[in-house]
Order: C-alpha cells, then structure tokens, then sequence
C-alpha cells in the first residue's frame, strides 16, 4: 500500500504542472491559476 500512495501523490503533484505547461503566460488569470494549483498540491 505505501507504494501506491507514493504514486498516487506523485501523480497528484504531476498534474498540475502538467496543466501548468498548457497556460499561455500572456493569459490574465495564469498567475491566479499557478496559485490555485500551488494550494492543491500544498506546494503554494
């Protein structure tokens, strides 16, 4: 089981960074969007 928790938060933190890469920087709501998806992850 520890494992597949470890890839299973693994995977959680992929994911927004995966999101992260198809947000334009010129967008307006990117900088809100990166701080959204820091607060999930706990990395923000």
């Amino acid at each position: 089981m520890p494992r597949e928790r470890v890839r299973e938060e693994t995977s959680a933190r992929q994911a927004p960074a995966d999101c992260e890469r198809n947000l334009h920087p010129a967008r307006p709501r990117t900088r809100e969007a990166r701080a959204l998806l820091g607060r999930i992850t706990g990395d923000g």
